[in-house]
């Protein structure tokens, strides 16, 4: 529930925080090896994730879209072919389970989860690596910055 998620954001914030500072260093690189590396399924795989996560996001089905993130995270690093870093990232998404999905309780930011999710694919699908890396970096800071701007209001 949002209220839960706030109280679990105030006490954890520093976990939260290093946790992100943590994905920023990897998950952009993770989405340019990925540009480069991903097969014509894995492709497909991706975006099967972003049209379910679309249909989630209509019904307003928090604990099936945060699933759905994380798939989607772990998704674009099996995309990379470097076991190291799949298992590093699936680590993450598993190491924080309320901070590795907290901005999806803001309202709104599930709705542009889908539109960055979907321009990390676009730039995977074009084989795009710097293109890739940008819009993975700028989908975590939107949700860093979203969070903290709720802690602020809270």
């Amino acid at each position: 529930s949002g209220e839960g998620f706030l109280g679990w954001l105030k006490t954890n914030r520093e976990a939260m925080l290093d946790h992100f500072d943590v994905r920023l260093m990897l998950d952009p690189k993770a989405a340019a090896k990925a540009a480069v590396q991903a097969s014509a399924e894995d492709i497909a795989k991706l975006r099967a994730i972003c049209d379910d996560f679309k249909k989630r996001c209509e019904e307003k089905n928090i604990d099936e879209l945060i699933l759905l993130d994380e798939r989607f995270h772990s998704s674009l690093a099996l995309c990379t072919k470097n076991k190291t870093l799949f298992v590093l990232m699936r680590t993450m998404a598993k190491s924080l389970p309320e901070g590795w999905v907290t901005s999806l309780h803001i309202p709104g930011r599930a709705e542009r989860t889908i539109a960055e999710h979907c321009a990390i694919v676009a730039a995977i699908e074009d084989n795009d690596p710097v293109r890739a890396e940008a819009a993975m970096n700028e989908h975590l800071q939107n949700a860093m910055e979203e969070i903290s701007a709720f802690l602020e209001k809270s």
